[in-house]
């Protein structure tokens, strides 16, 4: 990931052009480093499917019980969950096309905030 003035990227920087796409303009030579090319029409292109996907997705769910006897009949249940434990962000890739000047910009995130909730249990 590298930030710049108008945002953050998962992309190398020497994959795209000067104006932020992944391809020169239609007509033009291919600007030094460019990775990704048009196929020529008639043909398919080499590149894999959802290769732009963007950085892994992370979700740590915890859960812990504890129980104890009060007597032989009564118990007390203490319980805890957490959802997203770790509070990693999962950041959302927008634009996919090789062609957008927002290619490889990473534009929100996908997750939710660390959740946290205890449950006390008396059975009798």
């Amino acid at each position: 990931m590298r930030k710049v003035g108008n945002g953050v990227y998962f992309l190398d920087a020497g994959l795209l052009g000067p104006d932020g796409r992944g391809t020169s303009a239609d007509g033009r030579a291919p600007f030094v480093g460019q990775g990704f090319t048009h196929p020529t029409e008639g043909t398919l292109g080499s590149l894999q499917r959802q290769i732009l996907r963007g950085l892994r997705f992370v979700d740590l769910d915890l859960s812990a019980e504890k129980q104890s006897r009060i007597t032989e009949r009564i118990s007390l249940t203490l319980r805890m969950e957490a959802l997203n434990a770790t509070n990693t962000p999962s950041f959302f890739i927008g634009d996919q096309n090789i062609d957008s000047v927002n290619l490889g910009r990473i534009t929100s995130t996908q997750s939710a905030r660390r959740v946290a909730q205890f449950g006390l249990y008396l059975r009798f």
